[in-house]
This record gives C-alpha cells, structure tokens and sequence, in this order.
C-alpha cells in the first residue's frame, strides 16, 4: 500500500491548492491566509524556487502579486543566507532575477554610514520650488532620467548639489531601480523602490519591491526599526535616508539614497457652504469664479469626500495651467454605509463639469488604488478607437482620471429591448476594440454587460480597464475578472488566460443580455465546484443556440471550450458587413 506523501513541502502544496480550489476569490483567497501562516509560505517558496521548482511558484508569484492591488497587502520574498564571519563586505542578495545576470552593467556600492545632510537637500529645495521630492544618489545618473525628462528639476552645477535632482509630482510615484553589487565578483541584484505620493496628506509611502531588505530612516541612527519588507512605509515631510544591508549577518548599512519630501505643492479647497457661483455655465468656466476665502476648507481627501453639488478647486501653487475647477453633478457609484465607501477599494465614479473642458459633461473617476490608477491611465492614453471609451484629461496629483460621457452600461437598461439586430451591434462593436486591443497587446480580462455602454445611435463601447494587463504579462487561475465571465481555462493550472478569454467573455455577455436563462452567471462564488458547475451550465445553453442563425452561430464559436479552436476577435470583426457608419449603403451605391 502506498503510503502518502506528508513532507512540509507536499502539505504546504496541497493546502495552497486546496485554498486555491475553494477560495471564493482572490481577495478571499488573501484573507484567508492567516498570519501566522505567511512566513510559512514566504519561506516555502523561496525553497521552491531555490530547489528549482518554478511551476507552482510562477503561479503563486502571480496570484500574490495582485495582493496590494486588491487588499493592500505585500509579499515579501527574501533570500535565506548562510551565517557567515562579521565581514563588512558580505554576499550580495540573492533575488529571483539574480541567475544569468553577471555582464549586466551594475554599480558598486561603496560608500558606508556618510552621513545625512538635511542642510544640503533643504538649500535645493529652495532652487526647485515646484518639486515634490529632492533626491541625492551616486547611482542614478542623468541616463536613467531621461524618460521623465518633462518631471525631472536640477538646483545648479554647484558642487554641493553633485548626484542631485529633484521631481515634480505630475504621476502617481517615482520609481527607483537600479542594478547593483557589493562586490565586483559577485552577481548583480536589483535594487527597486517605488515612491508613492499620498493624495490624502503630505507623506509618501515607499513599497520595496526588490529582494533584500530596505530601511528608512530620518536620520543616522540604525534604522532597523523602519524595514520596509512585508508593507508599505509612510515617509512624511522631512529628510530620510533609504539603505540596504547585504545580508542580516552583517550590522552595515549601505546608503542608496537619501531624499527630502516636500509638502504637496497643490491644495484642494472645497466650498464649505455652498457659496460659490451657483451659475455653473460656459461663462463661468470660461472666466475665473472668485471664491470667498471664508468660504472654502481643505479637504483631506479631496475628491473621494465630494457630494452632488459640491464644487473643489484644485490649485497649483506654482502653475496656473495645472489649476481648475470640479463640480460634482450626480453620484454614479453604487451608494452604500459611510464604513462600506470608507473602506470600499472601488473607484469613486460621478458625472462632473472640468473647468478646463467646459463645454461637455464628464465622468470623473477617483480611485483608491494607485495600480489601478496608472494601468487604467497608461491604457486609455494610448488607446484611439470609437468603441472604447476616450480619455479627456488626466490629473495622478488626486489619482483622478476625466472621461468622456457614456450611454448606460447593458446592465443598467431597463426600458430598452434588446433584439439580435442590437446584440449584433453589440457583437461586432466589441469584436473590433477586442481586435484593436489585440494589436496592441492588450487584454481586457473584465468584458461584462456591466463594462459595455450601448446605445442605437453611436453603438457599443468598452470601457473600465483597471484589470487590463499586457499579454506578456501571463495571468494564470483567478487573478481578476467577474466571476460568471471566467472562461474554461481559469482552473486549468497549465493554461494562462488572455485574447481567448475576452472571447469567451464577450460570448457570455451576448447569451446574458438576450436574456437567456443565465441565473447561475450572477453567483459571485468562485470555488472550483461552482465554476464548474457553470461551465457546464454555459454549455447547455450554447447547444441551444439557433446556427441557422449567423450571429448566433458566431455565438457558439465564442463558447468554444478550447481556446485553440475557439474563434478569434479578429475572424469575428472580419464577418462585419455592416455599411460603415456615414457611408452610402451599397445599392444606393449601385444606383449611382
């Protein structure tokens, strides 16, 4: 009789499959993690991953990844070192891009315990008034600033300010990654920090996303107790210094950078009691309102506090260009408890006149979640189609994105009837941003009734991409998305999802808006039972569909189980036979 396997390594497996298997999401899935456990499982992946076993690892990597974008939690994978002699030059640390990585060009790191010099960072503040953040570091030259050249601020050529420069908050973060070595034997590491400016105080949070262990400190103290390792650390106004240490044998600490933070350099001011222009017109935006000082408050949190009605003026203290006015016309988000909106990760969604875009009304979009924020951002603008939504204006100071005005989404029609010449419209509309997205590599990962907005006249259009990612970006499992959407290929453990996927999506929000019995879509359990169950569920309805029917045929492509075989956006957006919108139709054509 075969006796099996107990070894921590194979119960550690099996009891993150079972997790895996019966969590109902993946915030449920995080959650249900207890503490004690995550340096469990911290500590087995690094002797995975060190054992040479990637497979589940790369799956778990991927899936714990998304824990700051969904809860806020952070995952800490660091190297185990050997106990070595008190040398002050130890190993470097071993990171999981460390392998294959000795001709990379990296900098030594030389110097030791030099002291902080808050005078210095303060007097080029003082040259850089508009800057956020002053930054001093001998590893970060003036090359790998170039892409932010439009952020980036120098104080002068003067010898005090070498290794200086300062950054303008006009993104969400600023982001520090370098190639290093301790010694010039050794392999490089990388070492990758990510500012965070908190729209709701004066502070940043720094996240580490390298391996060894940051520290952050406000002074030349030993600054063990501000490790930066499994969440993120406030940094508020004020000078700090962010060091490494090589390996925790050692007592050293090896400056990286220091870096002042400065107060924010903007103010959102909110009318306190509705004494402000109430002729909110084109007149108005075009000419500049003046507000009674007794009138306004600053908000903490600016935007995500604002009611119906309620007017902020978000103000540059160095450029006017920057500044404008925002009224909130109607709540679009789903209205909850004061502690449900609180602690809600959901965006704050509201119809809203942008004093620099008079003339439309626009849906402003606050989040939450800065990675939601810069994915949805660094999409949208590069994104021209007129079946996907158009960004208007952009402003990460209060992580708010300006977009156009949209018909209702399909799941918010009441009153209008859908017929398959509608679900048609719907079907290639899609088909051909799905195609466009394609081309790009970008994966939508969320095509639902609730992300489609429809309407005769202009169509249907694709919105919401706070979940799109890159196709080189491979998602396994259950990493996003709307439960009864999720196409076969989510609890295939050897298959990633990707353009399929948004298919098979897009398949299912057809058969829901035709109304056909799909009850068992709006479960919101994810447990591998329940997603069998409505795969199979799926399945019976797409064997009822008419193929004499050519978009239902199309339909049936889409619920392919195999995503080999099932049908492309692409085939699909190459059956479109409709007139283009403003052409003659063809037989007028041919009668001329």
């Amino acid at each position: 009789m075969i006796q099996p396997d107990t070894s921590p390594n194979n119960m550690m497996e099996s009891r993150i499959q079972s997790w895996m298997r019966e969590t109902t999401s993946l915030t449920n899935l995080l959650q249900s993690i207890p503490p004690s456990n995550k340096t469990a499982v911290e500590k087995w992946l690094q002797e995975q991953k060190e054992n040479g076993n990637t497979a589940l690892v790369t799956l778990l990597q991927s899936i714990l990844s998304s824990a700051e974008t969904k809860i806020g939690l952070n995952f800490h994978l660091e190297a185990q070192h050997p106990k070595q002699s008190n040398k002050q030059i130890s190993k470097a640390p071993k990171t999981s891009n460390s392998s294959g990585r000795k001709d990379v060009k990296a900098y030594l790191v030389t110097e030791v315990d030099k002291p902080l010099d808050k005078e210095c960072l303060a007097e080029a503040s003082c040259k850089m008034p508009e800057v956020r953040l002053v930054i001093k570091s001998p590893y970060i030259r003036n090359k790998d600033l170039e892409t932010l050249a439009g952020s980036i601020r120098y104080p002068s050529r003067a010898p005090q300010f070498k290794h200086m420069f300062g950054v303008i908050q006009d993104a969400v973060d600023f982001t520090v990654k370098l190639d290093l070595r301790f010694d010039i034997h050794q392999e490089p590491f990388v070492f990758w920090c990510d500012i965070v400016y908190d729209p709701a105080s004066n502070g940043c949070y720094l996240y580490n996303r390298s391996g060894p262990s940051i520290y952050l400190n406000p002074s030349d103290e030993l600054p063990t107790q501000y490790t930066i390792a499994g969440k993120p650390r406030m940094a508020i106004s004020g000078a700090w210094r962010i060091s490494i240490k090589p390996d925790q044998t050692t007592s050293c600490f090896y400056p990286i950078f220091d870096i002042l933070v400065r107060d924010k350099q903007f103010s959102i001011l909110a009318d306190n009691d509705n004494k402000v222009p109430t002729t909110w017109g084109i007149d108005v935006f075009h000419g500049k309102p003046q507000y009674t000082p007794t009138s306004l408050r600053e908000t903490r949190t600016g935007l995500l506090e604002l009611a119906d009605g309620e007017t902020v003026r978000i103000k540059d203290l160095h450029d006017d260009e920057k500044t404008y006015e925002l009224r909130q016309i109607e709540n679009m988000t789903n209205s909850g408890s004061k502690i449900e909106n609180e602690t809600s990760s959901r965006p704050h969604v509201f119809y809203c006149r942008h004093s620099q875009l008079p003339s439309v009304k626009l849906v402003a979009k606050v989040f939450r979640i800065r990675e939601q924020m810069k994915r949805e951002m660094e999409f949208l603008k590069q994104i021209r189609h007129p079946n996907i939504i158009s960004l208007k204006e952009s402003d990460p100071r209060v992580f708010a994105l300006y977009l156009e005005e949209l018909p209702l989404s399909l799941n918010k029609h009441r009153e209008l009837e859908l017929s398959w010449a509608d679900a048609k419209t719907i079907l290639f509309d899609i088909a051909s941003a799905l195609t466009y997205l394609s081309k790009r590599g970008i994966v939508h990962y969320d095509v639902k009734p609730a992300n489609i907005a429809f309407c005769r006249e202009r169509g249907a259009i694709l919105f919401d991409f706070d979940l799109a990612d890159y196709i080189k970006k491979p998602k396994y499992g259950i990493p996003g998305g709307t439960a009864g959407f999720l196409p076969p290929e989510t609890i295939d453990e050897e298959k990633s999802r990707g353009f399929p996927g948004d298919v098979w999506a897009l398949g299912v929000t057809i058969l829901q808006i035709m109304k056909i019995d799909t009850n068992i879509l709006h479960a919101v359990d994810n447990s591998y039972r329940t997603v069998t169950e409505r795969l199979h569920y799926i399945a019976l309805q797409r064997n009822l569909l008419d193929l004499q029917d050519r978009v239902q045929t199309l339909v049936y492509k889409m619920l392919e189980p195999n995503t080999e075989a099932r049908v492309t956006a692409a085939a699909i957006h190459r059956e479109d036979d409709r007139e283009p919108k403003g052409s003659i139709p063809a037989k007028k054509r041919k009668q001329s």
